[in-house]
């Protein structure tokens, strides 16, 4: 928390001032240091952005039960009940055009359930915000492994994802949530640039595209790089109806439709499927799940 508040004392406003209020000798929690910062930087930034007029940042660590728990409090303008139900969402944002990207509390969420962990929001409109994660420790993570036979991976570290995506909201939030899983991500925003990533470095493991995109589609992008490698697993994902796709693309092998918006956990699990050479189509399942912000 230290180390994230030195990095924040650089990126907020001189009329914000940030207040550590951090309980000592905290229970280890199983999770990656960059991982964490990336939790206090992203609630950081939102919160800071919420404060228009200047405020106070305030960042709690505490120890409640076996969690250890986190708060990011402001007193920036907050949230009505609406706002608040959707905030979680990996689509949805207040923010205008060019003031910032949205996806904060999205990529948190990500990042916090794959931890077994939760989240949940306090705000009321001219009261601030109050974002709490309570994190298991890590002598409850090890209890619980050990009564499970076989765990399934999210990532193996290794693999390499080239992700495709015209829109920078939904380029970076993949990004984003691809990293905080363990992948290996190149985010580019079109087929010239995506060209130039498989030319530029390792091969990639997956193709994950938007199919409707300025010059150059996705399939055309995939036919493209499957001249060089046939077997490159391909996953499209499209707002659109699915019938932009031409059938003959979705009956390849190793090939799959995801349809926006998708939720965090759908991107993960239809990412991790084509890898695994079980490739689930999307296009069936309905609209995600909604997330509630508690």
């Amino acid at each position: 928390m230290r180390e994230a508040a030195s990095l924040l004392e650089r990126l907020v406003r001189a009329d914000v001032r940030v207040k550590l209020e951090l309980t000592e000798r905290l229970p280890a929690v199983a999770a990656d240091l960059a991982q964490l910062k990336q939790v206090v930087l992203n609630l950081a930034l939102n919160a800071r952005d919420a404060m228009t007029d200047g405020g106070t940042l305030t960042i709690e660590t505490s120890l409640i039960a076996d969690s250890v728990v986190l708060r990011v409090r402001d007193t920036g303008a907050g949230m009505d009940a609406t706002t608040r139900a959707r905030a979680l969402e990996p689509f949805f944002t207040t923010k205008p055009e060019g003031k910032g990207t949205g996806l904060g509390l999205s990529v948190v969420y990500g990042v916090v359930d794959a931890l077994g962990g939760r989240l949940t929001i306090e705000s009321a409109v001219g009261a601030g915000t109050i974002v709490e994660i309570a994190l298991p420790s890590a002598d409850q993570v090890v209890a619980k492994a050990e009564d499970v036979e076989e765990a399934v991976p999210v990532a193996t570290g290794a693999e390499r994802v080239l992700v495709v995506e015209d829109r920078d909201v939904v380029r970076n939030l993949a990004r984003d949530l691809l990293e905080s899983s363990g992948f290996d991500v190149v985010a580019v925003p079109g087929g010239r640039e995506a060209l130039h990533a498989t030319e530029a470095g390792e091969p990639f493991d997956l193709l994950l595209t938007d199919v409707v995109m300025p010059e150059m589609s996705g399939p055309e992008l995939a036919q493209q790089l499957r001249a060089e490698r046939p077997a490159l697993p391909v996953l499209y994902m499209s707002g659109y109806t699915d019938d932009i796709l031409d059938a003959d693309a979705l009956s390849q092998d190793a090939t799959a439709f995801l349809r926006k918006p998708f939720g965090n956990a759908e991107l993960i699990a239809s990412v991790r499927s084509v890898l695994d050479g079980q490739p689930r189509s999307a296009q069936d399942a309905g609209s995600p799940a909604s997330v509630s912000a508690g």
